[in-house]
C-alpha cells in the first residue's frame, strides 16, 4: 500500500492507495477520525479522483458513487448528485 497526497493525516491516519485504506486502523479511508479534522476536508475532497481511479475496474471496489458520497461524507448528497459528480470526476 502507497502513501497518498501530501501529508494527509491526522496523527498518522494517512490514506494509503489503491485500497484507500487507514494505515493506521486500516478503516476505509477517510476514517472516523480524520472526518474529524475539519482543516483536512479540502485536500480530502482533492484526492476523490485518484480514489475513483484506482477503484476503477477492481473487483469488490466500491463503484464511483460511493467514492463520492465516502469523500464528501459532510454534504448531504443525493445518489444522482454523487452520480454526476462521478461522471465529472473520471
Amino acid at each position: 500500500m502507497r502513501p497518498v497526497g501530501p501529508a494527509v493525516s491526522a496523527a498518522g491516519h494517512a490514506a494509503g492507495s489503491p485500497d484507500w485504506l487507514c494505515r493506521r486502523c486500516a478503516q476505509p479511508w477517510p476514517c472516523a477520525e480524520l472526518r474529524a479534522t475539519p482543516e483536512l476536508l479540502a485536500v480530502v475532497s482533492a484526492l476523490m479522483t485518484t480514489a475513483i481511479r484506482d477503484f476503477r475496474g477492481r473487483p469488490g471496489g466500491p463503484e464511483p458513487i460511493e467514492v463520492v458520497r465516502r469523500f464528501l461524507w459532510w454534504l448531504p448528497v443525493s445518489h444522482d448528485e454523487a452520480r454526476a459528480i462521478a461522471l465529472r470526476m473520471r
